[in-house]
């Protein structure tokens, strides 16, 4: 009876590492293997064992991916290989060329796309804006 219950505590650790370490599905095999294997050795010992590990294997491991994407933003390995990249409550993610734009009004000098929310995208100076209450073609004005 230890040998199914090691054979299944390492298959459900060796899930959880497989979210958390790029092994390029190793992991997820070898866990597989020792899930299979815990079943199949509970099942020779007495079938009502081996229906109860099966349905313990078909519960845990979902919890077990779950609760390992849970901790994957919070790995070491995840804040070694993501950056934190820019956000809007630091100012990283809006564009320095485009701040002084904010709240003015000027003349579209390309072509225009209508939105479907109705909200105005914005002035850019690089092109590449939208407008809303349907005018296409340059020379409108833009607020």
């Amino acid at each position: 009876m230890t040998l199914p219950l090691i054979l299944l505590g390492v298959g459900l650790l060796l899930i959880m590492a497989e979210v958390l370490i790029p092994s390029l599905g190793l992991l997820g095999g070898l866990a597989t293997i020792c899930l299979i294997g815990s079943v199949v050795l509970a099942w020779q010992e007495s079938p009502d064992l081996g229906q109860n590990f099966l349905v313990a294997v078909c519960v845990l491991v979902p919890i077990m991916i779950a609760l390992g994407f849970k901790l994957l933003p919070r790995s070491p390995f995840t804040k070694f290989m993501v950056t934190e990249g820019f956000s809007f409550e630091d100012g990283a993610a809006i564009d320095e060329r485009d701040k002084d734009l904010m709240g003015k009004r000027g003349i579209v000098e390309a072509p225009l796309l209508d939105l479907a929310d109705g909200d105005t995208a914005g002035e850019s100076s690089r092109g590449g804006c939208a407008c809303s209450w349907g005018c296409r073609s340059s020379g409108c004005l833009l607020r």
